[in-house]
């Protein structure tokens, strides 16, 4: 993709979305964060996109490259680090009510989940 030219740059809200359905483990991880979701979307409906975001050289990381590669985006704008971790965000969903919620906080440690940080 590098001699395409890129039709849509992005930067913004880009996380591991770890899904837990009615309290239970976690039922699914999919990339996530309204940037990230457009992005991905894109790129799937086969426009060059470009996501410029800081990630952390650790499984999520790599997760959420996958998936942008997979997707046929441009990823030689992610800057990944070492003293940086990506970013998880929990989704809670009660599938009886319907209902849905979103923490910064693991349900099964009770510790903060490295959140998004912008580019600098």
């Amino acid at each position: 993709m590098a001699t395409e030219t890129v039709d849509v740059v992005g930067t913004g809200f880009t996380v591991l979305d770890r899904i837990y359905a009615d309290l239970r483990a976690v039922a699914s991880e999919e990339l996530g964060g309204s940037c990230g979701n457009v992005l991905l979307s894109l790129a799937m409906l086969s426009r060059c996109v470009a996501p410029v975001l800081n990630l952390g050289l650790d499984d999520v990381g790599n997760r959420l490259v996958g998936e942008f590669k997979g997707a046929g985006a441009e990823t030689r704008f992610i800057r990944r680090r070492s003293d940086r971790r990506s970013p998880v965000l929990a989704q809670h969903l009660d599938t009886m009510s319907g209902s849905h919620f979103f923490a910064f906080t693991c349900p099964e440690t009770n510790e903060e989940l490295p959140r998004y940080e912008p580019i600098e």
